[in-house]
């Protein structure tokens, strides 16, 4: 199985390229707030019992689909440069290579002023999401979310001034996916 792990900050464009990119591949989502929402209604968020049971509910996901035959995933994660984060992220590229799959990091940007643009945006209120400026900037100055996970190589791209779908094609190309629609 091959997996894409997108990470950024928050409003980056994460779930909105990964929805390019399952149109290109037939990859299925694993969204972030699909755990992250589940989690925080039992348990608050940050928690000692939150990022147990998120990473734990993450890993059984990815770990079955690789064992169901999904031919790739893509994950959405907002990487916040903590201790929990990084035992959840070496605890996938474990499963990775203990199940012969391939696990490819890419880490989007964008400027701050597209940032607070995009936080506001309508899409972002169905979920647990940040929706204000205020709480991203509160965000920023609480975790380093601007930062590339120090321990693997991550292919970077800046969103500022692309397209999502633009993004998700620059990934394909360079990591040598094969799509199942010809991109055009």
């Amino acid at each position: 199985m091959n997996i894409i792990f997108l990470y950024g900050p928050p409003a980056v464009g994460k779930l909105t390229v990964a929805k390019e990119l399952h149109q290109l591949t037939g990859y299925k989502i694993l969204h972030n707030h699909l755990t992250v929402d589940l989690v925080s209604s039992i348990f608050d968020f940050e928690s000692v019992p939150f990022y147990h049971f998120n990473k734990k509910f993450r890993l059984e996901l990815i770990k079955g689909a690789i064992n169901y035959g999904v031919n790739g995933m893509i994950l959405t994660y907002c990487y916040k440069n903590n201790a929990a984060q990084h035992a959840f992220i070496k605890s996938l590229i474990r499963l990775v290579k203990r199940n012969n799959a391939t696990i490819h990091f890419v880490a989007l940007t964008a400027s701050p002023e597209v940032l607070e643009q995009r936080v506001t945006e309508q899409s972002r209120h169905a979920t647990t999401k940040i929706k204000t400026v205020q709480h991203l900037r509160e965000s920023f100055k609480k975790h380093d979310m601007l930062s590339l996970i120090p321990y693997v190589e991550s292919l970077t791209i800046d969103t500022t001034k692309q397209s999502p779908k633009l993004v998700a094609e620059e990934i394909i190309k360079k990591l040598k996916l094969i799509q199942s629609r010809k991109i055009q």
